[in-house]
C-alpha cells in the first residue's frame, strides 16, 4: 500500500516527526513484513474467490 510506504519514507527523512519514544527501526519491520505477507493475502483471496478489502 503507498501509504505505509510513503509513511515510512516521511519519518525516515525527517526523524523529529514523530515523538521519541516511537520506535523507528520497529516500524521498518512491520512495513518489510506488511510488504511480505500483502502479496500472499491477496493470493489467498484470489484463489478462494473472495474479495478483500483493506
Amino acid at each position: 500500500m503507498p501509504f505505509v510506504s510513503k509513511a515510512l519514507e516521511v519519518t525516515t527523512q525527517n526523524p523529529g516527526f514523530l515523538p521519541r519514544s516511537f520506535d523507528l527501526d520497529e516500524m521498518r519491520k512491520d512495513v518489510e513484513l506488511f510488504e511480505t505477507l500483502y502479496p500472499l493475502l491477496l493470493n489467498t483471496v484470489r484463489v478462494n474467490g473472495t474479495t478483500f478489502r483493506p
